[in-house]
């Protein structure tokens, strides 16, 4: 039951990343902003991203993997919904740097949870394993959102799909069990 849920929950954060990636500066330019402004966007992004590293580790020590993955899920699904009602530069940046902090934690806390639900004799099989996985979600999420463009003139709709996601992906980290490491995942 692990394997799955840390499957969603990191598919998911995946898929988002993905997308966003890709289309987030064509959305920024479509809404009347500067392709610089688009950049600004990824910077600050890219910046809340950095800086969210550390912190994201600090709370996984102090609080659990669970609270840290719920934050950074919390962080993707703000950062996409600011994103699909943006309309002004500043909105933008919020956007993007929610997002950024969000996606910090992806790889560490994925990393950690395989690690705490296999073991470590485990942890290449079931990470290798895990990618094969997750492999139909990343290649849909992209072209979705590339065809919800073409079918509506906006990446918007997109986004808020994949804040839906992110809700749903929500439910996982209950369902990861604490494995090697107990007292990180209470």
């Amino acid at each position: 039951a692990s394997f799955w849920n840390i499957v969603l929950v990191f598919g998911v954060m995946l898929c988002v990343f993905g997308t966003v990636t890709t289309h987030a500066f064509g959305h920024i330019t479509d809404i009347g902003l500067t392709a610089y402004q688009a950049a600004g966007g990824f910077f600050a992004m890219t910046l809340c991203a950095a800086l969210g590293k550390p912190l994201i580790g600090l709370i996984t020590d102090l609080a659990s993997v669970r609270v840290s993955i719920w934050l950074s899920l919390t962080m993707l699904g703000m950062g996409l919904l600011i994103l699909a009602e943006a309309e002004s530069y500043a909105t933008v940046v919020v956007g993007m740097s929610c997002f950024g902090f969000g996606y910090a934690g992806m790889l560490p806390l994925r990393s950690y949870s395989v690690a705490a639900a296999v073991g470590a004799p485990n942890f290449g099989l079931a990470n290798g394993l895990m990618n094969f996985a997750i492999l139909p979600l990343t290649l849909a999420a992209s072209p979705m959102a590339a065809w919800i463009y073409d079918f509506s003139g906006s990446y918007a709709f997109a986004f808020q799909l994949l804040a839906l996601g992110v809700a749903f992906a929500a439910i996982g980290p209950f369902f990861i069990d604490p494995g090697l490491n107990a007292k990180q995942v209470d």
